[in-house]
């Protein structure tokens, strides 16, 4: 039975099963269109789709690309779906080429063993990929939330919702110590029906160069961190090889020491890859570094998605 009047003021108090801006108008009763729920959930919608992200290195701030995909439906027909992050490609030209041109159609992407051996035109290496994420919104009815994930060797998310967004990024480096190579990177996600099973979303905080015995500085955890776990790294090249020696310390506010309201310290070595449990209470986290010289330090977390 169809219901043609004429609500005055859509919203949460008149049963508007939709999320802001898109999905079907209220209605008492079921009379949405026939089909799956997920056919109704994701018509008019952008499933899968690639973007280009124009990375320039010579600025260390954070970058994004356009958005990849959007899916927004009819929130009475939330469900589970995957998201399938791809690995990104790179567009091997040269960078000042790219500037000039329409990098959003550029072409001619490789992935990380295509380019292996090669050269990246304009420099004297080959690519230095840089640590892209995936910025992840989704949410059901009038509220969303944003999660962050490495995507650079690909992953996959399992996520309860009515509308989901997805673009990416190069986080800021300014404090990182990387250097990575300017150029076209191609980004592409797409969506499913899905069913619940733990995702292998991960991030990363790229601490940036901590000296012998030192502490860094004190970086917010992401969302939804679960787990996490010390990596350090070799500052520059050589032959040298340092083990990871480091002890992840977790706050409860931004000020760190000073503050004196830690909740949790935890050694990490190269003899122990497994994560700690992001304690409760933690918002912020920092490292001590064990190493006998300064070394780039980064902290992966797990996620609950």
């Amino acid at each position: 039975m169809s219901d043609d009047y004429d609500y005055p003021n859509p919203g949460p108090l008149m049963g508007d099963p939709r999320f802001p801006g898109a999905g079907y108008q209220p209605r008492r009763g079921e009379d949405r269109p026939a089909g799956s729920a997920w056919g109704r959930l994701c018509r008019g919608g952008s499933i899968g789709k690639k973007a280009n992200l124009l990375y320039n290195a010579s600025s260390l701030r954070a970058q994004k690309s356009e958005e990849i995909l959007r899916v927004t439906g009819d929130d009475a027909d939330a469900q589970q779906i995957t998201l399938t992050l791809a690995p990104p490609l790179v567009v091997t030209r040269l960078f000042t080429s790219l500037l000039r041109s329409n990098p959003s159609g550029a072409t001619g992407e490789k992935d990380n063993a295509g380019v292996a051996g090669e050269t990246f035109p304009g420099t004297a290496g080959p690519t230095v990929w840089p640590p892209i994420e995936a910025v992840i919104v989704w949410g059901v009815g009038g509220t969303n939330t944003t999660a962050v994930v490495d995507i650079v060797n690909g992953a996959s998310v399992n996520l309860v919702a009515s509308y989901v967004q997805v673009y990416a990024q190069v986080p800021d480096l300014t404090r990182a110590n990387l250097s990575p190579t300017s150029a076209v990177y191609v980004v592409a996600a797409f969506v499913g029906p899905g069913f619940p099973r733990p995702g292998s979303a991960q991030s990363t905080t790229q601490i940036g160069n901590v000296a012998s015995l030192a502490e860094s500085g004190v970086f917010a955890i992401p969302k939804f961190a679960r787990t996490a776990y010390v990596i350090g790294c070799d500052p520059q090249a050589g032959p040298s090889v340092n083990a990871s020696v480091g002890t992840i310390r977790f706050w409860q506010s931004s000020d760190g020491v000073a503050g004196g309201n830690n909740v949790g310290n935890f050694i990490c070595t190269g003899a122990q890859p497994s994560g700690f449990d992001v304690p409760a209470g933690a918002a912020y986290a920092s490292v001590l570094s064990g190493m006998a010289s300064t070394a780039r330090f980064l902290i992966v977390y797990n996620l609950a998605i």
